[in-house]
């Protein structure tokens, strides 16, 4: 009788414990269940556009483009390209289809400064999404998405190069300050 409450405790206690090790907290929506991966896209006559989950980034979008991203709901787009080199005003454009515009112009390894590392992790962070970065050509574009990878995406610098190199980065001095600022930040 003794052998039988041992083993009827036993049996509870390893019934307890495999109950215990099961979440039971609910899933959240937010979480994808396969992982989000960067994929070319086609928008309008947007060049070098690629998407990562809510998150555009592409070149230069003409005025007729900002209809396409409203209509994919576009709620924010963040512009690194200078505006004296476009013949339509962008922010105005931007903010008559009903999206937030963030100006945050820079060109060549000199401007890319930690600063605009900083700024433009912070809007890919915490703005409204879905959201467009672009630049003239995504080679800008392709300088923050590295840096953006590693920091806040965790993922091997390897695999930031080769996304960067994929989304438009073409300027070596651009992968020399992204290394500068992954240094400084124990990556």
């Amino acid at each position: 009788m003794r052998y039988a409450k041992d083993a009827l405790g036993a049996s509870l206690l390893f019934f307890l414990l495999a109950c215990s090790t099961h979440s039971t907290e609910p899933k959240t929506a937010s979480k994808p269940s396969v992982p989000v991966k960067l994929e070319k896209a086609k928008i309008g006559t947007i060049y070098n556009v690629h998407r990562f989950g809510k998150i555009l980034l592409a070149g230069q979008p003409k005025p007729e483009d900002f209809a396409l991203l409203k209509k994919m709901g576009i709620k924010t787009v963040i512009q690194m390209n200078y505006r004296e080199r476009l013949p339509f005003n962008e922010e105005a454009l931007a903010r008559s289809h009903g999206m937030n515009y963030v100006y945050l112009p820079w060109n060549g390894p000199k401007l890319l400064t930690d600063e605009v590392y900083d700024r433009t992790r912070k809007l890919l962070n915490d703005s409204e999404k879905p959201l467009l970065l672009h630049c003239a050509s995504a080679n800008r574009v392709g300088a923050i998405w590295l840096v953006w990878r590693v920091l806040d995406g965790g993922i091997p610098l390897e695999q930031a190069i080769a996304e960067a190199k994929e989304v438009g980065m073409r300027t070596p001095g651009y992968l020399v300050r992204a290394k500068e600022y992954l240094a400084k930040h124990g990556r």
